[in-house]
């Protein structure tokens, strides 16, 4: 990813509060900034999904997005 000069990822998926969570950890150590697509990560589990991404979001100064917001920033690459 650094070969390509990336500096963010956009992320989406399931486990919010288990996978998602460790893979916006792990980029945050690794210098990438982190948005979370809010529409598009699933969760077995709301509340710990939800507490966690919280947690990332301000601890860390990653953002949470929705679709819209994501398409219209990545119309202005």
């Amino acid at each position: 990813m650094r070969a390509r000069d990336v500096d963010t990822v956009i992320l989406a998926g399931v486990s919010g509060h288990n996978c998602i969570a460790q893979t916006g950890a792990d980029a945050f150590s690794h210098n990438f900034r982190v948005i979370y697509a809010t529409e598009a990560i699933g969760t077995e589990n709301l509340q710990s999904a939800e507490a966690m991404l919280t947690i990332l979001a301000k601890e860390y100064r990653q953002k949470r997005l929705d679709i819209t917001s994501i398409v219209e920033l990545l119309a202005k690459l």
